[in-house]
């Protein structure tokens, strides 16, 4: 069992717990947030990930990040593409990596955009100064809008509803995921995590779970089609926002149906986890062991193979 874990940004910073409260009530808030889109809710997963990642400077959460992926020209035949293969065959490290950016658009490229990725960064010191040497993306992360929010959150027609977002997501992430491997060919896995409001789920992925990014057709998910998972509407009078003090900045009370349960004991890796909720002990352990792997990538060997990111 994985020890209570404390992000490190509420550690480090005593206002960090407080933003995110207020960050969730900007999202949840029907004043702030009247029509219940998903944008509100990126201040909080913002928030989740920079507290996160508080306690090193190698790592940064970054939103919207385009992945372009360009299908390559079939091999023209007798046209030998393994001249010098064979001299950079035992070369795994980064530095045999091409330099050629996963953000550089060219002709007829597709691209996918997660909601946040976390970019792993390092640094090559030269004399006149410090340039990028790498960059890769160890975590992907697709956030959807709680499907309605002043609700019975132990209703299960509700917890349905989260899961069925939830779900969207799931797919949504595994096929940023194919094109994240494209983008870096020496990467084998990823943590994923899948979002809706404040309910969440996670899964290791490697490069042989997810489709190849030749046979996905990405698909578009406008407002509209998220709107039919909204059966009923939502009730501004059961809370008010608006005249809490920061004391009275509490996440929202877990439903007994997604959030509470064992402690967590690892990433899954065959499937994505069961369903959490933010500020719950068990989501809190699972945090804790994402904190954990984001830590192994900044260490050898994973560091310069960059085969977790």
């Amino acid at each position: 069992m994985p020890p209570d874990f404390t992000f490190p940004g509420h550690r480090l910073d005593p206002k960090a717990l407080t933003r995110l409260k207020r960050a969730i009530l900007f999202a949840y808030g029907n004043t702030t947030n009247p029509r219940n889109i998903e944008c509100h809710w990126y201040a909080v997963w913002d928030r989740v990930l920079a507290d996160l990642i508080a306690d090193t400077s190698r790592l940064l959460p970054v939103p919207q990040y385009k992945l372009w992926y360009v299908k390559p020209d079939p091999p023209v035949p007798g046209d030998s593409q393994d001249a010098g293969g064979d001299e950079e065959a035992g070369n795994t490290t980064i530095d045999s990596i091409t330099t050629t950016s996963s953000t550089i658009p060219q002709p007829f490229a597709r691209e996918l955009i997660p909601d946040f990725v976390i970019v792993r960064t390092m640094i090559r010191r030269t004399a006149r100064s410090p340039k990028l040497k790498y960059a890769g993306v160890p975590l992907l992360v697709e956030v959807k809008r709680l499907p309605m929010r002043f609700a019975d959150w132990n209703n299960l027609a509700f917890l349905d509803k989260v899961e069925q977002q939830i779900f969207l997501a799931e797919s949504h992430v595994m096929e940023q995921a194919s094109y994240l491997f494209r983008n870096y060919p020496r990467q084998k896995s990823a943590i994923l995590i899948a979002c809706s409001g404040l309910w969440w789920r996670c899964r290791i992925v490697h490069k042989n779970d997810v489709q190849d990014a030749d046979s996905i057709l990405p698909r578009m998910f406008d407002d509209d089609e998220e709107d039919e998972i909204d059966a009923e509407e939502d009730n501004p009078d059961d809370i008010d926002e608006e005249n809490l003090s920061d004391d009275e900045l509490d996440l929202i009370d877990a439903p007994e149906g997604l959030a509470r349960g064992e402690s967590e004991a690892a990433i899954p890796e065959d499937e994505f986890s069961r369903t959490l909720q933010l500020g719950t002990r068990g989501s809190d352990q699972r945090f804790g062991l994402i904190h954990e792997r984001l830590q192994q990538v900044l260490t050898n060997p994973y560091r310069q193979t960059g085969e977790m990111g």
